[in-house]
């Protein structure tokens, strides 16, 4: 603010209008965002695949309307990177199917928020994208099942729970991919897997029945 008044001061004594410090002003100014040209393409590419229904997250973002509602949240989590989730440290090399946002990104939605999120013209929109149903990675070689379910209550704190199924392959064999399909999918948030060759996690489940074992 000191600068500018200086500066005006400066073109007024030379004659001018103020013009520069005008022009200055607008070089300045965040250009107009819209939903449909510049967040819609980062929203369908990076949260519609879980925020949509039938998925797992808790609610969808797949138009405008479902994104200008949450998009103070959206703001906020993906400024301090808790969304999209990954837990990936950055590194010099490039993980494929990365799903973290880049800085100019994450800019950009805070930037929109701030302009109180216009939707702009119909025609920028794109196409969601074409989501497959069932599996996601195509259909797989190997299924594995849980002998029992797991009864999760209505309400309560997160729970925690280590499952061991066993795994009857006769030879060895490459993982290129896992992809967990729990019949209750709100009620589940993530899963990690491990191959456990040494036989210590079948050993804990049958002590423990129900994965209780750490």
């Amino acid at each position: 603010m000191v600068r500018f008044s200086v500066y005006l001061c400066l073109a007024l004594l030379a004659g001018g209008v103020g013009a520069p410090a005008a022009e200055k002003e607008e070089a300045d100014r965040p250009s107009k965002l819209t939903f449909n040209k510049d967040i819609a393409p980062i929203i369908f590419d990076n949260c519609a695949s879980c925020h949509r229904p039938g998925e797992a997250a808790p609610f969808p973002l797949t138009n405008y309307l479902e994104v200008k509602e949450r998009g103070r949240l959206i703001a906020t989590v993906t400024d301090s990177r808790y969304m999209p989730p990954w837990h990936a440290a950055p590194a010099d090399v490039e993980y494929r199917d990365e799903r973290r946002l880049s800085d100019e990104q994450i800019t950009r939605i805070q930037s929109w928020v701030g302009q109180s999120m216009p939707e702009g013209d119909p025609r920028d929109l794109p196409a969601l994208p074409d989501f497959p149903q069932g599996w996601q990675l195509g259909e797989p070689d190997l299924i594995l099942e849980m002998p029992e379910p797991f009864e999760v209550p209505a309400d309560g704190p997160d729970i925690y729970r280590t499952f061991a199924i066993p795994v009857d392959i006769p030879e060895d064999k490459w993982v290129r991919a896992a992809e967990f399909h729990p019949r209750a999918r709100r009620s589940s948030h993530h899963a990690f897997f491990v191959i456990d060759p040494s036989g210590q996690a079948m050993a804990a489940e049958r002590a423990e029945p129900g994965g209780g074992f750490s």
